[in-house]
């Protein structure tokens, strides 16, 4: 882990992306990795969906991830904002700025920004 603060190596069940990377979430949260149809969901079940890791609140099948759907809130949004939650920028990129919540993959782990930084390589 980063000793400077700018940013956290955390590792609790939420795959980002496309299964890509790992981040810290509800202490209940079951890993269930990419959405599907057929699968039946139970509250804190994480998943992935459109590029943004979804949680749970509600059992469900067949009801894909969707804000406002009252079965799922975002945890980390694909390159969107995402008020009080995660801001998922993908890849790393030492030329990016990068502000605190923002989340990156590098090597294979996901990284949140604890605050403001630009080139400082998360995982050194």
């Amino acid at each position: 882990m980063a000793g400077s603060g700018v940013v956290a190596a955390v590792a609790r069940g939420v795959v980002l992306g496309l299964g890509v990377g790992l981040l810290a979430g509800a202490a209940a949260a079951a890993d269930r990795g990419d959405w599907t149809a057929a699968a039946r969901y139970r509250a804190g079940d994480v998943v992935t969906h459109a590029g943004s890791a979804w949680e749970a609140v509600a059992e469900s099948r067949g009801r894909p991830p969707a804000a406002g759907a009252g079965v799922w809130r975002v945890l980390a949004a694909e390159g969107a904002e995402a008020p009080g939650l995660w801001n998922h920028r993908g890849a790393w990129n030492v030329a990016e700025r990068y502000v605190a919540n923002d989340v990156v993959e590098r090597e294979g782990s996901g990284w949140l920004a604890l605050r403001n930084s630009t080139g400082r390589d998360p995982a050194r």
